[in-house]
């Protein structure tokens, strides 16, 4: 079976994290980009905070992880990301997750 695939490391929103970037404490903090990815072709940054996929709100990383896999490869997904206190809209292609 193939799964949908950004190529992010992801970390929840501590509600720390969440009153820095001045938010509710929804979303899911990006802290790493892979080389070659779909989301490093998409320009997503390291710290980005991944607010909404498609205009739904993407509470944890459990969620975030679960409509990317289920995502049609090649899809175009629209984020809503939280980048030096500005949204910002990424258009990301879902890839399909690498054999590991």
């Amino acid at each position: 079976m193939t799964r949908g695939w950004l190529g992010v490391g992801i970390q929840p929103l501590t509600p720390e994290l969440a009153k820095s970037f001045g938010v509710s404490g929804e979303g899911v903090l990006v802290n790493q980009v892979m080389p070659k990815s779909p989301a490093e072709a998409a320009g997503l940054k390291a710290g980005d905070l991944i607010l909404s996929i498609d205009g739904k709100g993407i509470k944890d990383p459990r969620e975030l992880t679960r409509v990317i896999a289920d995502a049609d490869i090649g899809k175009t997904l629209e984020l809503t990301v939280l980048r030096e206190k500005e949204k910002r809209t990424v258009k990301v292609q879902v890839g399909e997750m690498p054999a590991s």
